[in-house]
């Protein structure tokens, strides 16, 4: 994997579009998918696959 971008960014700077793209219902389906504890920083990660 090669990560592109990182960055954080507020739940509601998440559009609707970016979460159908990466094959989830809604935007709360990620963040359930990934949370931990009590957090409430949600980054977003742009990267690709490079085979080597």
């Amino acid at each position: 994997m090669v990560v592109l971008d990182i960055r954080e960014i507020s739940f509601d700077e998440i559009p609707e579009s970016m979460t159908h793209d990466s094959s989830f219902v809604n935007k709360v389906d990620p963040l359930k998918a990934v949370k931990r504890g009590k957090g409430v920083r949600v980054f977003f990660a742009k990267f690709h696959y490079e085979e080597n």
